[in-house]
C-alpha cells in the first residue's frame, strides 16, 4: 500500500514517449562510442532526466540522486554549474570547464523542445567551436580538440587552494594552476550601454537595486554590447535572478536557466556585431548581485595547456580501471586528473601504492614523483565491499545453523 501511494503520485512520461527519446539519444550516442574507444564526458542542452547518461550508458556531467558527495555539489558551485542538494545539472560549462573536465563531445538541438514534449530543454551554449560532425534528425553533435586527457602531467601549483570570489574568478584561478603562464584567461567587459523601461536609472549592472517605478507596467532593463574578434563573452548570473524574479532574453530568444540554482551561474553568449540582453522584472524590486559580463580569450588558454595535449598519454579504462604510461619532469613532477575523488579509489606508480591526494578538493591526484617514465594504474574497489561480503556470508551460515537446528529438533 505504501508502494503504491508513494508512486501513484510521482508523474510519469508514457511508455511511447520514454521509448521514442531514449532510441533517439542512444542513435548519436552509440555512433559517439563506435567509432572513439577513449575516455571522454558527453555534454548536452536538453535532458529528460538529470540521469540520462545513466540510461545510455555514457559518462556525463549531470545526475540526480540523494547519495552525491558533497564536495562534488561544492565544486559545481565553484565553477558555476546549476546545483542543488541531489542533482547537478552540467548543460551550461564553459570552453574552460568542458576541456578541463575531459568534455570531447557536445549533442545540440535548437528546436527538440517543440517536438518532444517530455523533453526540456537546457542553457544555450554559443561558445561550442563549430567541429561539425553530424547533423541527424534534430540533433548537431559537435567534437572538441581542445578537450585535457582524463590524466595527464603537470605542476605541483594544481594542489594550491582556490578562494576565489565568484565562478569566473574561480575558473581563472584553475587556468593558472595548470598552465604554464600566470595569465587572465577572463576579463570583464565593461564597454555597454543600459536603458531602462518603467525603472530607475543604473549605469552598471553589477550590486544594483533596480526598482520599478509604476508597479501596475512591465519594467525592462536592455543591456547592449558589441562583440569582440576572438573572443567568447559569458553572462555570470548570481542565484536571486532566478525564473521567479526575472526573465532575461538574448537578442530576443529565451535564455534558457534552470527552474532553481543555489549559486552563481554561468551563461554563454552569441559573439556578434551588436547583442541585446533584456530583463524584465518579474517582481517589484531587483538585486543584481555579482550580475556581469565577461570575455574568454581561448586561444590564450590553448597556448597555455598546449603541452598538456601533447602529451598524448594512451589511456586506457576497462573495469573500474585506468592505466596509463606517464613521463615526468622536474617542472611537472605532478598527476591531475578530472576523476572525482571517493575513498574506493587506489593508485599505484610503477606496480607500488602511492598515496592519492586531491585537486580542488574534488579531483583525484598525486605529487611528487621522480622524473622520468612511470606506469600509473588508478583502479576503484568500492570501500566497505569485503566487510559487507564477510557480514553476509556469517548471517547465511548463522541463519543455515539455526534452521538445521530446528529441523533436526523437529525430527527428533
Amino acid at each position: 500500500m505504501n508502494m503504491f501511494t508513494s508512486l501513484n503520485s510521482i508523474s510519469y512520461v508514457s511508455n511511447d514517449d520514454y521509448i521514442q527519446y531514449t532510441s533517439l539519444l542512444n542513435s548519436h550516442i552509440d555512433p559517439i562510442k563506435k567509432s572513439d574507444s577513449s575516455f571522454y564526458r558527453i555534454s548536452k542542452d536538453f535532458y529528460r532526466t538529470r540521469d540520462d547518461s545513466i540510461e545510455s550508458n555514457f559518462f556525463g556531467g549531470s545526475a540526480f540522486s540523494s547519495t552525491i558527495q558533497k564536495d562534488t555539489t561544492d565544486f559545481n558551485s565553484n565553477i558555476g554549474s546549476a546545483y542543488t542538494s541531489g542533482s547537478i545539472d552540467y548543460s551550461n560549462g564553459t570552453l574552460i570547464t568542458d576541456s578541463m573536465l575531459n568534455f570531447k563531445y557536445f549533442i545540440n538541438t535548437s528546436t527538440l523542445r517543440h517536438q518532444y514534449s517530455m523533453i526540456q530543454k537546457s542553457s544555450n551554449r554559443n561558445d561550442i567551436l563549430k567541429h561539425d560532425l553530424q547533423r541527424i534528425d534534430v540533433f548537431q553533435t559537435y567534437k572538441s580538440n581542445s578537450n585535457l586527457p582524463v590524466i595527464y602531467a603537470t605542476s605541483s601549483k594544481v594542489f594550491s587552494s582556490i578562494n576565489a570570489i565568484d565562478p569566473i574568478d574561480y575558473q581563472n584561478k584553475m587556468v593558472k594552476n595548470i598552465s604554464l603562464n600566470n595569465t587572465t584567461v577572463f576579463k570583464d567587459i565593461n564597454q555597454y550601454t543600459i536603458t531602462s523601461q518603467n525603472t530607475n536609472k543604473i549605469t552598471s549592472i553589477n550590486n544594483q537595486v533596480i526598482k520599478k517605478n509604476n508597479l501596475l507596467k512591465e519594467a525592462v532593463i536592455t543591456i547592449s554590447y558589441n562583440g569582440q574578434k576572438n573572443k567568447v563573452p559569458y553572462l555570470l548570473i548570481p542565484s536571486n535572478m532566478n525564473q521567479n524574479n526575472a526573465s532575461i532574453t538574448m537578442n530576443n530568444e529565451e535564455l534558457y536557466l534552470p527552474d532553481k540554482f543555489d549559486s552563481s551561474f554561468v551563461v554563454s553568449l552569441p559573439n556578434n556585431k551588436r547583442n541585446q540582453i533584456k530583463i524584465k522584472l518579474n517582481t517589484n524590486q531587483l538585486f543584481t548581485g555579482n550580475f556581469k559580463l565577461v570575455n574568454l580569450n581561448f586561444k590564450t588558454y590553448l597556448n597555455d595547456t598546449k603541452y598538456i595535449r601533447d602529451q598524448n598519454n594512451h589511456i586506457n579504462f576497462k573495469n573500474n580501471t585506468f592505466k596509463t604510461d606517464i613521463i615526468t619532469t622536474n617542472k611537472n613532477n605532478s598527476i591531475s586528473t578530472s576523476i572525482p575523488y571517493s575513498s574506493g579509489w587506489h593508485l599505484t606508480i610503477d606496480g607500488k601504492n602511492y598515496p592519492i591526494k586531491k585537486i580542488d578538493n574534488q579531483f583525484i591526484g598525486a605529487d611528487n614523483l621522480t622524473s622520468g617514465n612511470h606506469k600509473l594504474v588508478l583502479s576503484f574497489y568500492p570501500s566497505g565491499l569485503n566487510l559487507g561480503v564477510i557480514i553476509s556470508l556469517i548471517t547465511l551460515i548463522i541463519l543455515i545453523i539455526i534452521w538445521m537446528l530446528r529441523h533436526k529438533k523437529r525430527e527428533s
